[in-house]
């Protein structure tokens, strides 16, 4: 298991301005020891009405909208947001509109870089088989509604797929130690963002914008005091 707690001052911060990109991209969890299981989580804050060309990677990959709003093609984009794109499916473009938009992109194998349509189109594999989903709509409560919260809750964004890839969003109330059943299939990597409130982990308080990675035969005891908490979750496939 990893984590990191969002406190922007202590983070690596990397300000980006060239021809396809401005804004800023903030990195969580960056970890390359094994080149098969390199778990990547860093947040993108996307300057307003800027577009982020096509383009594609070469891994999976998770986005997740945490603050603004835009589109991602024909998709709109706000908060809780969820796209997935198999590796060299290419997608977009990002547009943010006036209030920017902000965004975590999650990968399970590590990549830098992107390939940008059509002029890298000689470096798409054109055998890999390729998908994208967008998840359902779904609002974000406010710390007020999540104190009021009288149950755990857990809702699909992405239903599971044959091959494991699904998203959620979980809530938990205020002063609560929860484990959801669903969440504990041990065979896949998962990543945990916190979107509201916060959560209890190993002592430490992991506020909005914070990053949890659990790998194979881990899970994730959701523990909070007294703002409760609100969660993105996302699940990769099964290699």
């Amino acid at each position: 298991m990893e984590f990191k707690s969002y406190d922007k001052a202590n983070l690596p911060v990397r300000v980006v301005d060239k021809r396809e990109f401005r804004g800023c991209v903030t990195d969580l969890i960056n970890s390359s020891v094994d080149p098969t299981l390199s778990p990547q989580a860093f947040l993108v804050e996307q300057v307003p009405n800027w577009t982020l060309p096509t383009h594609f990677h070469m891994q999976e990959q998770f986005q997740v909208v945490v603050h603004g709003s835009g589109t991602i093609g024909r998709h709109n984009l706000s908060k809780l947001s969820i796209h997935y794109s198999t590796k060299h499916a290419g997608y977009g473009p990002i547009k943010s509109f006036d209030d920017g938009i902000s965004y975590f992109t999650i990968r399970s194998v590590g990549d830098s870089g992107a390939w940008y349509l059509p002029e890298s189109i000689a470096s798409l594999d054109k055998e890999i088989k390729k998908n994208q989903y967008h998840g359902i709509e779904n609002s974000s409560l406010s710390n007020e509604q999540l104190k009021e919260l009288a149950t755990p809750d857990l809702q699909p964004l992405i239903e599971k797929k044959e091959n494991a890839v699904a998203a959620w969003v979980l809530r938990v109330p205020p002063h609560t130690d929860h484990t959801f059943e669903e969440l504990m299939y041990s065979q896949v990597v998962r990543f945990y963002i916190v979107t509201q409130g916060s959560l209890m982990l190993e002592n430490q308080t992991l506020s909005v914008n914070s990053v949890v990675q659990t790998g194979v035969n881990e899970d994730l005891l959701i523990q909070t005091r007294e703002q409760g908490v609100e969660m993105a979750v996302v699940q990769f496939s099964i290699n």
